[in-house]
């Protein structure tokens, strides 16, 4: 049996399976040595510590994920259609109105926030 390259050249498949188990056992054996291998205790410690500090989720995370999933199924995720993501499904006629609409409660159209004037010496 010779060996070139990593690889085991042999006919027979029973000592290639040998080879196999020993190569992968020194790996394992290497791996756990310098601490890159997971045992069973470190892998059953991690499950259990995430398991103890899985983040409660609170009402208002509850609220607000509902929010946007509403806000999704009102305005589309903007996926379909080969529609960019963030772009609302209204036309511009409809923009305009809600901005003039806007416009007429915060004041602004009737003159009440007026620009400052710069300070003279």
């Amino acid at each position: 049996m010779a060996r070139f390259g990593g690889e085991i050249a042999s006919s027979n498949p029973q000592e290639i399976l040998k080879q196999l188990e020993e190569q992968k056992r020194k790996r394992s054996e290497r791996a756990q040595k310098f601490g890159l291998e997971d045992t069973d205790a470190a892998k059953l410690k991690r499950k259990e510590r995430l398991e103890r500090f899985k983040p409660v989720q609170s009402e208002e995370v509850k609220a607000e994920k509902e929010k946007r999933l509403e806000r999704a199924a009102r305005f589309g995720t903007g996926q379909a259609g080969g529609q960019k993501k963030g772009h609302l499904q209204f036309t511009l006629d409809e923009y305009k109105s809600k901005k003039e609409w806007r416009k007429g409660i915060s004041g602004k159209s009737k003159g009440i926030h007026k620009k400052k004037k710069p300070f003279k010496k």
